[in-house]
């Protein structure tokens, strides 16, 4: 009997907790997330220093926004590895264009 009460509650409280849950992760990865990436992107100007290799840095940029689904994240990120010493140098051939996820290709990455 006294499961029965309880059980006419728990509807009510599930819905309430997923929606928390649901609102606390979508918050985080609308506003934290972009907060997060924009300042690191901001402090270090765009280079990633290179560790245990010395005075080497990666210039990266992304070109275009990240594409989201309910199963994967991709992001295309141009860089460009140089020497601090020389400065950067853009090489002398064409860079191809990195592809994205696609999950209609039979090797499935």
């Amino acid at each position: 009997m006294f499961t029965d009460f309880i059980n006419l509650f728990t509807p009510f409280f599930k819905s309430v907790v997923v929606d928390i849950i649901n609102e606390s992760v979508s918050l985080v990865l609308n506003t934290g997330v972009p907060l997060i990436a924009n300042t690191l992107i901001d402090y270090t100007d765009g280079f990633l220093p290179m560790p245990l290799v010395n005075q080497w840095v990666l210039d990266w940029e992304t070109p275009a926004a990240a594409v989201v689904t309910n199963d994967s994240i991709s992001i295309g990120v141009r860089g460009l590895y140089f020497d601090k010493v020389y400065g950067e140098q853009e090489p002398a051939t064409t860079i191809p264009d990195m592809p994205y996820y696609n999950n209609t290709l039979p090797q499935e990455f």
